[in-house]
């Protein structure tokens, strides 16, 4: 194919350039050149800030991944969550398919997870995703409250800091549990440059992305951002599941005045993708590639093979995912002592997801195909004035968010339109749900940074967290517009439910500079998030009591940091208590919905030691212990207390060891990653609980490999360029079969004769990627 002719080609010019670059090193004298590449891969992979991995003066369990950092460990067209996997203590990212950034990720760190969520964990949505620090989580999501596609560029970022726990109260929102990751977009430089980077490898994946800086105009700089990624996946079967893709496009400028700086900006991005379902582990009689109770092979990953799916006539999703945010940023030094800064930014995003359930022929309830299309339009603002004082740096603010959002979902028989000849989304509905929610969300703090005396800083800090959620159900207003006089089809009449909210929210925060190079950290806090829409009544069979509070994490972390040269590390135990989660489930005697609530206790240590420096030697492990306990209730209301969170392994390991020198007019890297994960827990399907039951081959350790070589060489063939750097990445070096994810199934999916069985997300096999980039 086009696409592998190509692969191989620039593929072989990584190599021999770097072969040729090594041989050739001995008989060039010109003793400049090293110095000279290492002043443009700095300019140009370095970012425009110099970004360093611990924050010692810091009160925070904080690690920054730099643009070199995501560059070197991100696979061409990858997706960012896969540098931090490797880069932060206790991130874990596991992709739905492979390694592009059009993938959906399960993003967890120290446990608590948001994007593509596990089956029976109470807190889903429980990480604050930020674009340069505007917020893009769903609130109410009852589950993907944000997605990892949803930033699918990963050249688009020059930095990414990760917060672990609900961090310091100025810094606290309103999915803040676990922690905070905060994507930083190049900003504006008043130096005109160009990016361009084109890959492509394994599973035909494809990426091109280009970031253009116009440099100083008449005062603005400006930064425009552009790429795309795509790829086939990793599954096969029968039939060609779809092509996975996305795209994005970002811009800002920025204008800079004797009192600070105005900035405007828009990033948009659509995504497609075509998931196939996940495979039984075992194979099952009766469930076979061909249908339930067809005759033929057996369907599991031990007989039909570990990345088959069956046909998309028998399963299938497809997804698509648009949003676009606008926003302004404004700061002014009102004073010599006094900054104040304003953030405001409108965000409108729509989802279509289309399925089709025909593998179960004897399903009897619910639709046998759908298409769900929310809508949800979100505006919000964050100002506040930091005044520096003698000892003191006091912070007072507060944000405002509000969000509309419209979700309906229509339902068809799709064994009776085939039957028919008919199209199944063409075809009349039989099931129809429409439900508007409404959420606001504010937080008004006051932060003071106290300084007593030399390397000591205590840093309090109060607020009040104010939500309001209404749930509207509006099915039976719109069927009749889009199905008029259809009587048979089961139309949802369920009403909503409502819940107001005010609380109290704390931290401190404390830094003590032992040395220079050491400090001691501990932050204690606590944050308040609003329950999922489900618990306000979104897709309840039955009237619901809805949750008389929100969910609540108390977290303390402490530990030391260490900075000195070219050494760094960081150490910090963590407890981390979620309570007041809800469980939706419906009562025996009265068919009421009612919420339970469920806690989680997350307590452990993470570990970050490196060594880096720009030629010889650097090592760099990340890695986490801990011991992840949930109290729940199963689907019939009955406690379940200390048992294993579902998807949280005890271990999370890493270590990254790279060599880089300088030869000529070239300089070489090669980076070894090893990943280390232990066996992770299961959900069951049929009591809505987690269970002791591990996940098949979850337990598993990869090795990647990355090579790049960034020269000058070619910089007398073409006018303005810079610097070309090309890359080799190979992902699962080993080749290793695992499983991400996966639960027990009640066989809905697969027929009854697979209740009981376990169904699984086979991991990313063997993937060799490439990339080409050029800097001018």
């Amino acid at each position: 194919m086009v696409a592998t002719a190509v692969l191989q080609k620039y593929l072989t010019v990584i190599i021999v350039t770097g072969i040729f670059g090594a041989s050739t090193s001995l008989a060039i004298a010109d003793t400049n050149q090293p110095i000279n590449i290492a002043k443009v891969k700095d300019e140009y992979s370095g970012g425009q800030k110099k970004t360093h991995a611990v924050e010692l003066g810091s009160t925070q369990n904080s690690v920054a991944v730099s643009k070199k950092t995501l560059s070197k460990l991100t696979p061409p067209g990858g997706s960012a969550a896969a540098a931090l996997t490797n880069a932060v203590p206790g991130f874990q990212a596991h992709p739905v398919g492979s390694y592009s950034g059009a993938s959906r990720y399960q993003i967890r760190i120290n446990g608590t997870q948001v994007g593509f969520d596990a089956v029976g964990t109470p807190e889903i949505n429980g990480l604050q995703i930020l674009f340069d620090g505007i917020p893009l989580n769903n609130p109410t999501a009852g589950y993907h409250g944000f997605e990892s596609n949803e930033l699918p560029i990963a050249s688009m970022f020059s930095a990414i800091k990760v917060i672990q726990g609900p961090g310091a109260v100025a810094d606290h929102w309103y999915d803040g549990v676990g922690g905070t990751v905060n994507f930083m977009p190049l900003a504006p430089s008043d130096k005109a440059s160009a990016e361009i980077v084109a890959g492509g490898g394994s599973f035909n994946s494809q990426s091109l992305s280009t970031n253009l800086q116009s440099g100083s105009i008449d005062g603005w700089d400006t930064v425009l951002s552009m790429g795309y990624t795509g790829t086939d996946g990793i599954r096969t079967g029968p039939t060609p599941i779809g092509r996975t893709e996305a795209s994005a496009i970002f811009a800002e400028t920025r204008k800079h005045f004797s009192a600070g700086s105005f900035t405007a900006g828009l990033y948009y991005y659509g995504a497609l993708e075509h998931r196939a379902h996940d495979l039984p582990v075992y194979p099952v009689p009766g469930v076979n590639v061909g249908g339930y109770n067809v005759p033929g092979e057996s369907l599991s990953q031990q007989t039909s093979g570990w990345y088959y799916t069956p046909s998309t006539a028998l399963w299938s999703k497809r997804q698509w995912y648009a949003a676009i945010l606008g926003f302004t940023k404004l700061a002014v030094d009102l004073s010599s002592n006094v900054r104040f800064t304003d953030t405001t930014w409108y965000k409108n995003g729509h989802r279509s997801k289309r399925a089709i359930f025909n593998y179960n022929t004897t399903r009897t309830s619910g639709p046998t195909a759908f298409n769900y299309d929310p809508h949800s339009r979100y505006f919000g603002n964050r100002s506040a004035m930091h005044v520096m004082l003698p000892g003191n740096d006091v912070t007072l603010g507060a944000y405002y968010m509000q969000m509309n959002s419209q979700a309906q979902l229509i339902g068809y028989n799709s064994f009776q339109a085939i039957a028919n000849g008919q199209d199944i989304f063409s075809s009349t509905p039989d099931f129809y749900r429409n439900y508007t929610t409404q959420w606001t969300g504010s937080n008004v703090f006051l932060q003071d940074a106290i300084h007593p005396m030399s390397r000591l800083t205590i840093t309090p800090g109060v607020g009040i967290e104010h939500y309001d959620v209404k749930v509207v159900n509006q099915a039976q207003q719109y069927f009749q517009i889009i199905a008029p006089g259809n009587t048979t089809a089961y139309v949802s009449n369920i009403p909503g439910a409502s819940g107001s909210f005010t609380e109290p929210n704390f931290s401190l925060g404390l830094n003590a500079g032992l040395t220079h190079s050491t400090h001691l950290f501990a932050t204690a806090a606590n944050n308040y998030q609003t329950q999922t829409d489900n618990s306000y009544g979104v897709g309840a069979s039955e009237p619901v009591v809805p949750p008389s509070k929100p969910a609540e994490v108390v977290s303390y972390i402490g530990g030391v940091k260490y900075h000195s040269g070219k050494w760094f590390a960081q150490a910090a135990l963590f407890y981390t208590h979620v309570k007041d989660l809800t469980i939706p489930y419906t009562q025996s005697a009265t068919q009421t919905v009612i919420v339970e609530p469920a806690s989680e206790t997350i307590q452990g240590v993470n570990f970050l030691l490196g060594y880096k420096q720009p030629a010889g030697l650097s090592v760099y492990t990340s890695d986490s212990i801990q011991d992840a306990r949930e109290w729940t209730f199963n689907a019939a209301g009955d406690p379940l207390n200390d048992v294993p969170m579902t998807g949280t392994p005890k271990y999370n390991l890493g270590f990254n060891a790279g060599y880089g020198w300088y030869r000529a007019n070239s300089y070489y890297d090669l980076t070894l990653s090893d990943r280390y994960q232990s066996a992770t827990y299961l959900a069951s399907e049929i009591t809505s609980a987690p269970t002791s039951t591990l996940l098949p081959a979850s337990q598993v350790n990869l090795v990647n490999l990355h090579f790049t070589d960034s020269t000058t060489a070619f910089n007398p063939y073409v006018g303005g360029l810079k610097m070309v750097k090309l890359a080799l990445v190979v992902e699962n070096l080993l080749n290793v079969k695992y499983n991400t994810m996966g639960y027990i199934s009640s066989g809905s999916e697969y027929g009854p004769g697979s209740a009981g069985d376990i169904l699984a997300q086979p991991g990313t096999p063997l993937g060799v990627y490439g990339s080409v980039s050029a800097y001018f």
